[in-house]
């Protein structure tokens, strides 16, 4: 599922499961730039999991303090009033919380863990690309187990985006 207007950013999806359903909600914060998250549930194979859902989320948010953090509280409630707590559940996305701010409080509102900090001890680095010095991106998961997580940093991923690409092996608990 993925939502763009001409000529903006958006979130996207890409899944090989089937899209249960998708939703876009807004999290404009007063006169910045418009910001956004997509929620999607996906229906696992029945034999790889005996046809559990997962929700997944990705998201974008903005580059002031004040503004992360109306998003974060406004996600947190989405997800507090939205998300079933036995659900499987993904957020990925650009925090821009180079101040490594987010993931305490998520860790105790929501119980979910940052994969990239939980499989080495440390926030991926993945900005800007040609040199990542800072810790902008990052997965978080509930109910899932991390096998592998990884910064795609091969020369092929360096020229996709300014950032480079997270990727992560997770198994249902």
């Amino acid at each position: 599922s993925v939502l763009l207007d001409r000529g903006k950013q958006g979130n996207g999806i890409l899944s090989r499961y089937t899209i249960l359903n998708s939703r876009h909600e807004s999290f404009h914060f007063q006169d910045r730039q418009g910001r956004s998250f997509l929620h999607a549930r996906l229906q696992l194979d029945a034999q790889e999991a005996e046809g559990k859902v997962v929700s997944v989320i990705c998201t974008h948010f903005g580059l002031l303090r004040q503004e992360r953090q109306f998003q974060a509280d406004r996600l947190t409630h989405y997800i507090e009033t939205k998300i079933d707590p036995a659900e499987a559940f993904i957020i990925g996305g650009d925090f821009n919380d180079w101040r490594s701010e987010l993931s305490p409080y998520w860790e105790k509102r929501l119980q979910v863990v940052e994969v990239h900090r939980s499989h080495s001890g440390q926030h991926a680095r993945t900005f800007p690309a040609f040199f990542p010095l800072l810790s902008l991106d990052r997965i978080y998961v509930r109910n899932l187990q991390i096998q592998t997580a990884r910064v795609c940093g091969e020369a092929g991923w360096r020229g996709s985006s300014d950032h480079l690409p997270l990727a992560a092996e997770l198994l249902l608990r």
